[in-house]
């Protein structure tokens, strides 16, 4: 399933003048779809990696993070509301981030950033994959539509009027369909995923986080079992690598070489 699937990604919504990353059982903010794939901000990333901030960082960290200005400090009751936290953990959180170079602790004991909080995606796509049950792949990709610009539903062309008498439920919460025929490896995009402003910027955030861990080869949690399409396995114990694609993907193997294990591309650049 996962060659096909990433064939049919690559040639409906990769364009050649952009760098895409294609990761499978990818956890977004709370949830784990089959695939994902993003579009990845490459001066975001150059600036990550120029300034040595190579750490990805937790949900926490981040609220921090964002509710620090490099040019002033933020005392720690302030910085500790934003987090959601006690002060104590505050505290210790800040810590980790001031010895990492992400933050500064000021003269007057306040707190400010120091490295950028730009996500280094820029779009964001979700894949759920089931091979006849439309009513799973319906709950599980509409609960993915809230922390990506686009989900889909990929199913077994065999099984295509299941999806079909669900059309309605499909358009009401924008939902993409994509049909693969397990036969001969062939797809067709039966409905297009409505584009959707991404509701949850801090959701965003922490998946550019976790797919920076993966590109630096850092898995970040254990894939949990889901259904899959004919050929895949029942349980998915480990990660795949991720895969770069697009104009930009040596410039990016080439920028991530020295502080991770290579990371797979397409044949042609």
């Amino acid at each position: 399933m996962r060659p096909a699937l990433n064939r049919a990604v690559q040639e409906l919504f990769v364009r050649g003048d952009e760098l895409w990353v294609i990761l499978d059982e990818h956890q977004l903010y709370s949830r784990i779809p089959d695939l994902v794939a993003a579009r990845v901000n490459l001066e975001a990333l150059e600036e990550r990696l120029r300034g040595a901030w190579t750490r990805s960082l937790n949900e926490t960290e981040l609220r921090g993070l964002r509710a620090m200005r490099p040019d002033r400090g933020a005392r720690l009751p302030l910085l500790a509301t934003h987090m959601r936290v006690s002060e104590t953990t505050a505290h210790r959180v800040l810590r980790g981030l001031v010895r990492d170079g992400y933050a500064e602790r000021t003269m007057t004991g306040t707190y400010a950033r120091r490295a950028p909080v730009k996500p280094i995606l820029s779009r964001v796509m979700s894949f759920e994959a089931k091979k006849s049950d439309a009513v799973s792949a319906f709950v599980q990709a509409r609960e993915h539509a809230a922390y990506v610009d686009a989900a889909y539903v990929v199913f077994d062309a065999n099984y295509r009027a299941r999806f079909e008498r669900r059309r309605e439920q499909f358009d009401a919460h924008g939902i993409g369909l994509l049909a693969l025929d397990a036969r001969d490896d062939s797809f067709e995009l039966v409905r297009r995923a409505a584009r959707r402003t991404l509701p949850q910027v801090l959701g965003l955030a922490l998946s550019a986080e976790r797919t920076f861990a993966r590109l630096l080869g850092s898995p970040r949690f254990k894939p949990l079992p889901e259904s899959r399409l004919p050929g895949a396995s029942v349980a998915s114990e480990h990660q795949g690598l991720p895969e770069l694609f697009g104009r930009s993907a040596r410039t990016a193997q080439l920028l991530l070489r020295d502080l991770a294990p290579p990371v797979p591309g397409p044949a042609r650049l």
